[in-house]
């Protein structure tokens, strides 16, 4: 068996590859297996897709959170909204912003780091959901681990290579649940110790940039620029450099979603606060709920049946979206609420700000509940066969591997 080495391009749109912006991956296409539109399902559990072979409505994974499955919080309460209260204070009175390493840092994302490091245990992967409201959702797709065997509920592509012996590595991969903090030149120097090792058949490897600087600059400025001419360059160099290592590797490098540029932005978070304080509902007790980059869930404890309807038509945004089919939702809760009892989606471009994720305003999005093309990835498997598949799902790319 062929030793590979797959690498996962996050957000790389399916565009980005030319002549002009990325000469290599452009001729190193031209020679392999070339899938030109690489089709997402909507949300985030892109990497569930990619291992499981599954889309959202079979493996339950459809954002990257859900609500945990029990009916009242845990009896930790008093200590998170402690701890609620005291980020809220904080953001009223020393709202500021620092910037490091080109990144703009917000006083939010400075408490949480100190957070983080003072209850690392019982805070993991927080983001900026608020504390109050953590104890009730869990991760979903990262959840548990993919990679140890039959440790995930769904069966995976690791689970095949644990069951056949095939020694594998994703110590240069990521998932919202390590506690690993390597930046992509951190992971990409270890997967040069990780290929070293000939045993080794499998080899993973995360890269952000791209994804980074479409949240930051936006596609149609990404294209603009000359940024994505210096990432060819860098994945080149890498390329060479492992096929120095072993010239016998073979690549698949797989950019498992797109983007779109943000063009409208909506605060619902101060809709739905109007709307609780309208009908004196409890934020924790009566309701809670969860803002995604473009999509907001929320769950009545109390009169569900009257709030249901009466939310929808009082804190309505039609201009930016629009409420999931409570049929559609269904599909997606698989008999649970845990994706919410309402579920509204952003129409593209749209990004929902403040949101439980993003510190800053974006500039480019993606996981819309839409077909746009600007959403689709791409993959290049290297093989002995050139060859051009126009459109294939994501959840099918296992099928390559």
């Amino acid at each position: 068996m062929k030793r590979k080495v797959i690498v996962l391009l996050d957000a790389f749109r399916w565009d980005y590859i030319s002549n002009s912006h990325t000469p290599f991956l452009h001729e190193l296409k031209e020679q392999n297996l070339y899938i030109k539109k690489l089709v997402a399902s909507p949300g985030f559990c892109e990497r569930s897709e990619i291992f499981t072979g599954l889309n959202p409505k079979k493996s339950g994974n459809f954002l990257a959170y859900g609500l945990k499955n029990f009916d009242q919080p845990n009896n930790r309460i008093f200590f998170y909204k402690t701890l609620f209260l005291i980020e809220v204070y904080i953001k009223k009175w020393f709202n500021f912003n620092l910037t490091y390493k080109g990144k703009r840092i917000n006083s939010q994302k400075i408490i949480r780091f100190f957070f983080n490091l003072l209850f690392s245990k019982t805070l993991p992967g927080s983001q900026l959901i608020p504390f109050d409201f953590f104890p009730f959702f869990e991760l979903t797709e990262d959840k548990f681990s993919m990679t140890t065997l039959s440790e995930y509920p769904l069966n995976t592509f690791f689970d095949f290579l644990h069951s056949n012996k095939i020694k594998f590595s994703t110590k240069a991969f990521t998932n919202l649940n390590s506690s690993s903090d390597l930046d992509d030149s951190a992971r990409i120097k270890l997967l040069e110790t990780i290929v070293s090792d000939k045993s080794i058949t499998y080899s993973f490897l995360y890269i952000s940039e791209i994804d980074f600087l479409g949240h930051k600059l936006g596609p149609k400025e990404l294209l603009k620029s000359n940024l994505l001419f210096e990432f060819d360059k860098k994945i080149k160099k890498l390329y060479e450099k492992l096929k120095d290592i072993d010239d016998n590797l073979n690549f698949i490098l797989i950019g498992d979603h797109g983007m779109e540029d943000v063009t409208k932005h909506i605060d619902v978070e101060s809709k739905i606060i109007s709307y609780i304080k309208r009908y004196n509902l409890k934020r924790g007790v009566d309701v809670i709920w969860f803002i995604d980059s473009n999509y907001f869930r929320i769950w009545f404890f109390i009169n569900k049946k009257f709030h249901l309807s009466c939310f929808q038509n009082e804190v309505s945004f039609e201009e930016y979206g629009s409420y999931l089919n409570l049929d559609k939702l269904a599909e997606f809760n698989s008999d649970s609420i845990k994706y919410g009892d309402l579920l509204w989606c952003a129409n593209d471009k749209t990004l929902i700000y403040p949101n439980f994720f993003n510190s800053t305003e974006l500039k480019g999005m993606h996981g819309y509940y839409s077909d746009s093309q600007d959403l689709f990835g791409m993959a290049i498997i290297e093989n002995d066969k050139k060859d051009l598949i126009k459109k294939l799902p994501l959840n099918e790319i296992k099928n390559y591997f």
